[in-house]
């Protein structure tokens, strides 16, 4: 049985109890080493499905946790996907019309009236809401993101978290940066026409938030453009950025991350697929995935004492050899 009255704080509970019912099938087994589970459910939204291309290829091997996507950018079809969810449920989302509405007013283009923000209605769909924001992006910006950009990129995207000390970040927030990477997939000779919408969006930074951007050599055929956050309120060591490369948009969260990406697709450095650890637990999924989570579970308990925890030397081992990776799939 699966107790679902603790998801009702952020959902109606009727609406959690009737996707629940909607399963097909749920099991569990021991495999290799490991727990295993398979769930069916009947599929709705987007109906044309993509698979993902092998994104451990392209990720360092110090990554701790990643979550990859396949699927495409075309707006149109989301809109479809999405108009049958009203914006407004009972429970916690029961004013998000009114909450919307007022923060689009909010908003400094909007503030003085002369120009009116593309307010939704009460009882407004999902695609309403989506293709508000798109406007308001736009009229922000001046950069149109579905034609600007969405219409250039491909099929694959990655999030991703390198490494990093819990002590060192829980002591100061703001000083150690984590290397993290947002990585997209660009269409074919789309390159140029993705450069120019990023360009416009850097220029846009520098006047509207008076930072500079600095150009940086990180082992990519492209320059790569950074962030100078050297001036701003908050002291930070990070540094964000991107390069295009190897047919991707790679964003980075420091100069270092994108060069760890990009040595990895130029054959520099050690891919995360390399990792006895990575690939235990990913061959136990299917090959056809489209979304892929995994966390590398060692790299989590390594950062906790286990004094702190009141807990043996013994045991902290048994945690830690019992806890090799987690990884999710849904195809």
């Amino acid at each position: 049985m699966i107790e679902t009255h603790w998801l009702s704080i952020f959902f109606p509970e009727e609406t959690v109890e009737a996707l629940i019912s909607r399963w097909e099938a749920f099991c569990l087994q021991w495999e290799k080493r490991a727990v295993t589970g398979t769930g069916m459910f009947p599929e709705e939204g987007l109906q044309e499905t993509f698979t993902l291309d092998k994104p451990e290829s392209i990720l360092p091997d110090d990554t701790m946790v990643y979550l990859a996507l396949a699927g495409d950018y075309d707006m149109d079809r989301w809109q479809e996907s999405v108009q049958d969810f009203p914006v407004e449920t009972k429970g916690a989302f029961e004013n998000s019309v009114e909450v919307i509405n007022s923060g689009m007013k909010a908003i400094p283009i909007y503030r003085d009236g002369e120009i009116s923000p593309p307010l939704i209605n009460k009882g407004a769909y999902m695609d309403e809401l989506l293709a508000s924001m798109l406007q308001i992006v736009e009229g922000i910006t001046d950069i149109d993101p579905e034609r600007d950009l969405f219409d250039h990129l491909g099929n694959q995207t990655i999030i991703s978290l390198q490494r990093f000390s819990v002590e060192d970040l829980v002591e100061d927030p703001v000083g150690p940066a984590i290397d993290g990477s947002f990585i997209v997939e660009h269409k074919h000779d789309r390159e140029e026409a993705v450069e120019d919408t990023l360009r416009n969006f850097s220029t846009w930074l520098r006047r509207e938030f008076d930072v500079d951007t600095d150009v940086a050599n990180v082992g990519a055929e492209n320059p790569a453009r950074l962030l100078d956050l050297s001036t701003s309120r908050v002291q930070t060591t990070y540094q964000p950025g991107y390069v295009i490369d190897g047919g991707y948009v790679i964003l980075g969260t420091t100069e270092d991350a994108l060069e760890d990406v990009v040595a990895v697709l130029n054959g520099e450095d050690t891919a995360l697929s390399a990792s006895e650890g990575h690939r235990r637990a990913i061959e136990l999924l299917p090959v056809n995935a489209a979304t892929v989570l995994w966390i590398d579970l060692n790299a989590v308990v390594d950062e906790f004492e286990p004094d702190e925890y009141q807990m043996t030397r013994d045991q902290y081992r048994l945690v830690r050899r019992a806890t090799a990776a987690l990884a999710l799939a849904e195809y």
